[in-house]
């Protein structure tokens, strides 16, 4: 009977046996004691579990369960007994046994656990949570602003947080804590919101970010904010209705696809307002689609009331005698391959600016230019309206099929005999994408609003405009020098600061549909300007670099001229201001330089 296992029948038998040594004890010499002994051991290793189980079972915590958040802060204060906290959240889930033995209802079974939960995260992991990431945030100040934020272990006390990160899950009855995934949802929490209302602290919480990795092994989510803005910007609807204050107070960069706020429009403001794609984006995903046939119809007619300003201008008495006698120099020089020489465009220049002053002290060719490029940011608007509807259309179609396909959710419905009401579905998606697609793809805005002048503005009525390739010359010229001027104010904190900037690719846009709604693309190009210019001011460069005896020069950027021939020794200072000279002619040939690359490139969207 020894042999076999401590199981109740062979316990039974074992007894019975003994009764019977016992019944004959005059014929055996047995120790009787020593087999008492022996029973009974046999008996406590036959219900070893059931004895454990009953003394080491701490059900009567449940009626001291007031205790709970002492005995957890008490484990918390010493990290040397972090391995205590699953034998301790063991003792009073005990509690659940005398709840059941109760046959109490589900509900207060629920009740004890969410007790139990609740001391564990407030005088357990909230304390942690909140822990790392000050140690996180003093580590990181004090790399950063040294001085202000000391760290000193021998002072403070070091504390080793990483003994609670490595536990394993806690069970408690039918659901498991994991103490290292809530600091985790906790930190990410803490980073995203923090980098959300203060951006320009992204970098710190990244290298928190990198530090908790590093010392305690948590794995942190990327600080993924929208976009880097956490606004949607200036409503393109706000832009529709005042779009000729928009157009008058922004200039364009043909490049970027940016409308940048003028300083002249914010004197008391250490910022300037930008409109981009992701601007226009987020109006048409706000709007609708619609919105952008809405834009286009403003433009249209905001450009309706430019032209006849335009044309008003060219009516006047001065100009039309100014390009009369230049459209007769270019009938008789026609075939010349030189080009339209650069001092006919400067004589231009100077002879509109007797034309008395407008509004600001600006001349009469400076408000023309101004008008021309307002027509053109009013086009650059278009364009960047068009780019933000194909940034919203990629992003919102990046899981439809491809639309050249020309796949019919509608049909590919009643193949598969869905119901009606799938059927419709696959209606309505498919008007939607054919919309969507008419819309953005097969649309050219610039077409349109270049079809819409042409035939008016190329009528004998409107005669008096055909010679207005003429007057590019000089208001290139002009646009040269209002660059530069506003270039060098960028560094200047003068009262006249106000006027700086440093794009204004919309008088190129404007000029480039101003010939195109006009015809006059092959006259311009017959003119070969930009050829023109640019030898000009590289011979005068070459010359300035190459002599060493010259005569005084006049000053001046648009009165350069060339010395006197004569042999007389240049000074110093005059060395100095032929240098001088030389730079200011490389800059103004390198702006008309981009004047024509942003000309080329303007051309090219209109066609």
């Amino acid at each position: 009977m020894l042999q076999g296992g401590g199981s109740d029948t062979r316990q039974v038998v074992f007894h019975l046996a003994v009764d019977v040594i016992n019944g004959t004890s005059g014929h055996l010499e047995t120790d009787h004691s020593r087999v008492r002994k022996l029973i009974s051991k046999l008996a406590l290793i036959a219900e070893y579990d059931t004895v454990v189980g009953a003394v080491t079972n701490c059900s009567f915590l449940y009626w001291r369960r007031e205790m709970m958040s002492t005995w957890f802060s008490m484990v918390y204060a010493q990290e040397d007994r972090a391995l205590w906290l699953q034998y301790l959240v063991n003792a009073f889930c005990d509690g659940l046994r005398l709840l059941k033995v109760s046959k109490v209802n589900v509900s207060s079974l629920d009740s004890y656990e969410m007790e139990i939960e609740k001391s564990l995260a407030n005088e357990i992991i909230e304390p942690l949570c909140r822990d790392i990431e000050t140690d996180l945030r003093l580590h990181v100040h004090s790399a950063h602003l040294k001085g202000s934020v000391n760290v000193n272990p021998t002072k403070t006390g070091l504390r080793d947080l990483s003994w609670y990160l490595q536990l394993k899950p806690l069970r408690i009855s039918s659901k498991y804590i994991y103490i290292k995934s809530r600091v985790e949802n906790y930190l990410n929490a803490a980073f995203y919101n923090h980098a959300a209302m203060a951006p320009h602290d992204w970098k710190t919480y990244s290298e928190m970010r990198h530090l908790a990795e590093q010392k305690y092994g948590l794995e942190l989510d990327d600080i993924h904010l929208p976009g880097q803005k956490l606004e949607q910007g200036v409503d393109l609807l706000e832009i529709m209705h005042n779009i000729h204050i928009f157009v008058a107070s922004h200039t364009y960069n043909i490049n970027t696809q940016v409308f940048i706020e003028k300083v002249s429009n914010a004197p008391n403001r250490k910022n300037l307002i930008t409109v981009g794609v992701k601007h226009v984006a987020n109006s048409i995903r706000t709007h609708g689609i619609g919105i952008i046939s809405t834009t286009v119809n403003f433009a249209y007619h905001f450009l309706a009331q430019k032209f006849v300003g335009f044309s008003q201008f060219l009516l006047d008495d001065h100009i039309q005698s100014c390009l009369v006698k230049e459209y007769r120099f270019w009938k008789g020089n026609k075939g010349n391959p030189n080009g339209y020489p650069y001092e006919r465009a400067e004589t231009v220049k100077k002879d509109i600016r007797k034309v008395a002053l407008g509004d600001g002290g600006l001349t009469s060719l400076e408000h023309f230019r101004h008008l021309i490029s307002e027509m053109g940011n009013a086009l650059g608007l278009v364009r960047m309206v068009r780019s933000g509807g194909l940034n919203y259309s990629s992003s919102t179609c990046g899981f439809v099929y491809d639309m050249k396909s020309r796949v019919s959710f509608e049909d590919a419905s009643r193949e598969l005999n869905l119901q009606e009401a799938v059927i419709e579905a696959g209606k309505i998606l498919d008007k939607s994408l054919d919309n969507q697609y008419m819309s953005l793809e097969k649309t050219n805005y610039f077409k349109i609003l270049t079809n819409v002048f042409s035939q008016e503005l190329q009528s004998n009525e409107n005669a008096h405009l055909r010679e207005f390739f003429l007057l590019v010359p000089a208001l290139t010229i002009n646009a040269a020098e209002a660059m530069l001027e506003g270039k060098d104010k960028i560094l200047k904190r003068s009262r006249d600061a106000v006027n700086a900037i440093f794009t204004d690719d919309g008088f190129v846009l404007g000029v480039a549909y101003i010939l195109k709604v006009l015809g006059q693309e092959t006259q311009f190009d017959s003119l070969h300007w930009f050829t023109s210019a640019t030898q000009h001011f590289k011979k005068k460069i070459f010359h300035l670099e190459g002599d060493t005896e010259a005569g005084q020069t006049r000053g001046g950027l648009s009165g350069l001229n060339l010395w006197n021939q004569k042999n007389l020794t240049v000074s110093n200072e005059e060395t100095q201001n032929l240098k001088t000279d030389v730079r200011q002619l490389q800059k103004y040939l390198a702006e008309l330089e981009l004047i024509q690359f942003g000309f080329v490139c303007a051309r090219t969207f209109l066609y």
